[in-house]
């Protein structure tokens, strides 16, 4: 469901459907790869899946009560899942930039990975993380919540709870890179 689109300019795109049954993207992870640079996807109600990507988006909910994004339908810390969100720059991106904005980030489970919630790495332009509930995440690493490594991030009135890390930082880790 395309709302806006003007030439090469960003487009925002609705992954549950507009009002009237049209959806060209299945998933979150779907809309993410034929995303451009500058795209907003609108996220609404619980999508069980994990999300990968390298590309300045912006993801963004209403609610992070009911828009919400989840790497399995219930908490788990064995530790051989992976991280809801894990945003990491590619070598070839000249400028990273991205918004997670009004989402709830659950039942991440992730397997020797930082951030069993969001996992950012080398984000050196900006992320922006806000109005999020990162909640019932797991990591056998480190950052049970969020891990952010060699980025520059501003995380903005996020509730981050019982989350659970193996090694440092439950909640969360902020960390440089080496």
């Amino acid at each position: 469901a395309l709302f806006l689109s003007v030439g090469l300019s960003a487009q925002t795109v609705n992954i549950e459907g507009d009002p009237y049954g049209n959806n060209p993207y299945a998933t979150i992870t779907d809309a993410i790869n034929e995303a451009m640079e500058g795209d907003v996807i609108l996220i609404s109600g619980i999508h069980t899946e994990t999300v990968s990507f390298g590309k300045s988006i912006i993801l963004r909910g209403s609610d992070p009560t009911t828009d919400i994004i989840q790497a399995a339908e219930n908490p788990s810390t064995d530790g051989t899942g992976e991280s809801v969100i894990n945003v990491v720059r590619s070598d070839d991106a000249d400028v990273l930039n991205v918004t997670i904005e009004n989402l709830g980030i659950r039942n991440g489970n992730a397997a020797d990975n930082n951030g069993g919630g969001i996992n950012v790495d080398k984000v050196t332009d900006l992320i922006t993380l806000s109005n999020l509930i990162i909640e019932d995440n797991y990591s056998s690493s480190n950052g049970g919540g969020l891990a952010i490594a060699g980025s520059n991030a501003l995380v903005l009135g996020c509730t981050i709870q019982n989350n659970s890390s193996a090694l440092d930082g439950g909640g969360i880790i902020v960390a440089p890179n080496n």
